[in-house]
């Protein structure tokens, strides 16, 4: 059975969003107080990576739980293969980014299979939301989206109010979140190794978000 689609939006989200991560690099934008000229080259591998996750949990739900309704596994199928043809968009620009920043290909592989993590729980997530009425879906897209916007405003009013929390264990709780795995994915590749065993955690959750969910299964 064919399935109503709207792959070109994916593809859209996936290629546009990471190129914001080209454009910042290229405007000079860099996350520090000091004053930098020129492009900042050596950041687009972060940059576009950041976007590309924020594309997995902030538009991806949005698009495929506003596009045609589907039942069983045709909703399966449209999930993933909207989630596929997101990612493979943001390729290009990827490789375009990683050969600026002259990232390895360790490197590579570890953000790699963390944004793999993060499609799978993002799919199960979605597959999640469009079983919900209206208000359950506004709250379980709000928990999507918080999940990747909130820790990093929270981090920094720890630091900047409650100072004496930024040392120690109090440090690392916003490691179990998706920005801040991206950050140290990208940055930090000898904590890599920890990031994958969260990564993990989230792709274990999405799929047994999306081949439990009962209605998922039903036609």
């Amino acid at each position: 059975m064919k399935i109503p689609s709207s792959l070109l939006g994916a593809a859209i989200f996936g290629s546009g969003m990471t190129w914001l991560g080209i454009a910042a690099a290229a405007a000079g934008w860099r996350w520090t107080s000091q004053t930098f000229v020129g492009p900042a080259w050596g950041h687009a591998w972060l940059y576009t990576n950041m976007a590309l996750a924020m594309s997995l949990f902030v538009l991806f739900p949005f698009l495929v739980t506003h596009g045609p309704t589907t039942k069983g596994e045709n909703r399966r199928v449209y999930l993933i293969s909207h989630c596929l043809v997101l990612l493979l968009a943001a390729i290009p620009i990827l490789t375009t980014a990683g050969w600026l920043s002259r990232i390895s290909i360790n490197a590579v592989i570890g953000v790699s299979i963390v944004q793999l993590a993060f499609a799978v729980f993002t799919l199960g997530l979605s597959a999640w939301i469009v079983e919900h009425s209206d208000v359950g879906r506004l709250f379980s897209y709000a928990v999507a989206v918080g999940l990747f916007l909130l820790p990093p405003g929270i981090a920094l009013i720890q630091a900047s109010t409650f100072p004496w929390l930024t040392g120690g264990l109090w440090s690392y709780w916003i490691r179990v979140f998706p920005a801040a795995m991206i950050t140290v994915a990208c940055e930090q590749p000898v904590h890599l190794p920890h990031i994958l065993w969260i990564a993990v955690m989230y792709a274990v959750i999405g799929v047994l978000i999306l081949f439990s969910n009962p209605r998922s299964r039903s036609t």
